[in-house]
């Protein structure tokens, strides 16, 4: 599964093995729009040969949809709710259930010279004993300079995803990437959707016409 810009839901190029899942999955395309209803559990890589299965007691659900802006064109709105239910969850602030409800929209795409891809994300649910609630922002702008050698594109993106702000209560305010692909900032993947702040300007060039 790949969806939206892959800050939750991805096919997770960057590592070797992509991620797969044992799923039932509803869609419909009409000209206002697509929708997706998804129930799956994730399949975990083994060594072997025709010996993958799925995350035991490990359950991901949700619905996802995206609409054309009428007023806006080229642009589109992503909106969606994802569930989670894992009973092996791991924190910094310990191990226990974790049944997670993810909602958020999306708003991107290319008017004129500019580009936008912009998300605003909040999680609730349970941990343990606890509750869930966290969040995550991010934003990503681009000016593209078309009547230029190389066509530049200036860009700005910048996001934020909450840690918590108390490891020894119950409660739980680390957001939860879910299935965020590997290489989110870089082809190294050293870090996470989670717990962080980020400003990142990019300087982009097309050398040559493919």
């Amino acid at each position: 599964m790949s969806y939206g810009w892959e800050r939750l839901i991805a096919a997770r190029e960057g590592p070797n093995n992509r991620r797969a899942f044992d799923e039932v999955r509803l869609l419909s395309q009409t000209k206002r729009g697509k929708r997706r209803c998804v129930f799956s559990s994730p399949v975990e890589v083994d060594q072997g040969q025709f010996d993958d299965q799925n995350v035991r007691d490990v359950w991901f659900w949700g619905v996802y949809a995206t609409v054309p802006c009428p007023s806006l064109p080229g642009m589109q709105l992503d909106l969606y709710y994802l569930g989670l239910s894992n009973p092996h969850a791991v924190f910094n602030q310990g191990a226990g259930r974790e049944e997670a409800h993810t909602v958020g929209t999306r708003f991107f795409g290319t008017r004129s010279h500019w580009d936008v891809n912009d998300e605003a994300i909040y999680q609730f649910g349970q941990f343990g004993s606890g509750a869930v609630n966290a969040s995550s922002v991010a934003i990503d702008h681009g000016f593209t300079l078309e009547n230029l050698w190389s066509q530049p594109r200036l860009g700005l993106r910048a996001a934020i995803a909450r840690g918590d702000s108390n490891p020894n209560d119950a409660d739980l305010q680390t957001f939860n990437p879910l299935f965020v692909r590997g290489n989110y900032f870089s082809e190294a993947g050293l870090l996470n959707l989670q717990n962080f702040i980020d400003l990142f300007p990019s300087l982009g060039s097309n050398l040559t016409q493919d």
